[in-house]
């Protein structure tokens, strides 16, 4: 069976929309130098235990944070509303992962000065066993 991190990438990848706006820039953990913009880096921010009196449910509840940059307002407009619509509230099977539900928990508008570009980092919530 593929990791969540596997799963996510296969999701975003498969998903016509996304894929329209962002090309192949789908990355994990940090943007590669000199990528041409749109794009969308996703990585964990929290991956909490859930315990239960001596035996760990199988249910796990990360929360990933999505970073969409973009050169202008209409390109990150159009990025955060297909990243928005592909995992809010998305349940099924990827890679043999078995996604209850995403959900979004927070989102706020930024600038980044390394890349010189716009910046909205959404953290969504994974629940997934």
């Amino acid at each position: 069976m593929a990791t969540i991190g596997q799963a996510l990438i296969s999701l975003m990848k498969s998903d016509t929309a996304l894929v329209a706006l962002v090309k192949e820039n789908i990355f994990r953990r940090k943007l590669p130098q000199n990528t041409v913009l749109p794009a969308v880096v996703f990585s964990l921010v929290v991956d909490p235990g859930i315990h239960a009196m001596g035996s760990d449910p199988a249910i796990k509840t990360p929360l990933f944070q999505f970073s969409c940059y973009a050169l202008n307002e209409t390109s990150m407009e159009s990025t955060v509303s297909a990243l928005t619509t592909l995992l809010q509230d998305f349940s099924g099977t990827v890679l043999g992962v078995v996604i209850s539900r995403i959900f979004i928990e927070n989102k706020f508008d930024t600038y980044d000065d390394n890349v010189e570009s716009l910046h909205t980092p959404i953290d969504f919530r994974v629940d997934y066993s």
